[in-house]
């Protein structure tokens, strides 16, 4: 499925962005999307992960460790598209901004979500 949807996507993206000198090669978006794609499911394998006496995987540092992991997840796939740098963030915080909403419910991040996708979008 990624050879055949994602990466053209990629390519599209790339194209779209940087014009015909900034086109990703089919392999480094391969392995930025596979890199993504292990970090995502480290991430949903982390999200509440208890050890047997009840306490998360990392105690204090459990919620710093799975943002950190889903921030790497969205930097490989957000860099799949060869944006320029000062465009990288975006993904990253639309990521952690969405994942902040869901867990925690509160509608402070839900607005950060809607504008971070604002910005994505003009």
């Amino acid at each position: 499925i990624q050879q055949r949807y994602l990466v053209p996507v990629c390519a599209r993206v790339s194209y779209i962005i940087n014009g015909h000198d900034g086109i990703m090669s089919a392999s480094l978006a391969t392995f930025l999307l596979s890199l993504g794609t292990i970090f995502g499911y480290a991430t949903i394998w982390f999200f509440g992960r208890q050890n047997s006496s009840g306490e998360f995987l990392m105690g204090d540092y459990h919620e710093d460790t799975f943002q950190l992991l889903l921030g790497l997840s969205a930097v490989c796939f957000g860099l799949s598209c060869s944006p320029p740098w000062a465009a990288l963030p975006i993904p990253m915080l639309l990521a952690e901004s969405l994942a902040l909403w869901v867990i925690t419910k509160q509608l402070r991040y839900a607005f950060l979500t809607v504008f971070v996708f604002f910005t994505c979008c003009t």
